[in-house]
């Protein structure tokens, strides 16, 4: 994954990354978060035909300015407290079977 996100940035100058993933998909979301570094941009409103949300992610292959890893820093804090409040609301319904 590092050498393809390194050939992406010198050979077509690539800033970032990004991909869309459904708010629900906790498992994706780890796996892009935790394990290769994305970051989450934007929430796309009703953005699957379902009319799920999903996180617009990015991995910079730059180093952001400050401004934005701040930005980004208060993203991913809204992100855990989406993902906890899920998690929730997951064992709440489990519970109730």
């Amino acid at each position: 994954m590092k050498a393809a996100l390194k050939t992406m940035h010198e050979s077509f100058d690539a800033e970032y990354v990004s991909l869309h993933v459904r708010v629900s998909n906790t498992a994706a979301l780890t796996l892009y978060r935790d394990t290769l570094g994305f970051k989450q941009h934007d929430i796309e409103k009703q953005y699957y035909a379902d009319k799920e949300d999903a996180f617009d992610m990015r991995k910079y292959l730059t180093t952001p300015s400050s401004e934005e890893s701040e930005g980004e820093k208060k993203r991913g804090l809204i992100m855990k407290i989406l993902l906890r409040s899920r998690a929730a609301g997951d064992d709440t319904r489990r519970g109730s079977r």
